[in-house]
């Protein structure tokens, strides 16, 4: 029983830290970049930056 709360608790630890990075502040992400690069990357996907033209999803939908 206890290796299952073990497992439940790092889940959720990795769930707090992923949501903790996911809404961290660009000016936050900008200085983890001068510690390393791949730091101060964001979280990715078409939500993040300049829309859905960022990703080119939306530009493959429309060709096809």
């Amino acid at each position: 029983m206890w290796l299952q709360q073990l497992i439940v608790g790092l889940i959720v630890i990795a769930a707090l830290a992923y949501m903790a990075w996911r809404w961290l502040p660009a000016a936050l992400r900008q200085r983890l970049a001068r510690v390393h690069p791949r730091l101060g990357a964001g979280p990715g996907g078409c939500g993040s930056g300049g829309g859905c033209s960022s990703c080119g999803g939306c530009g493959k939908a429309r060709r096809e």
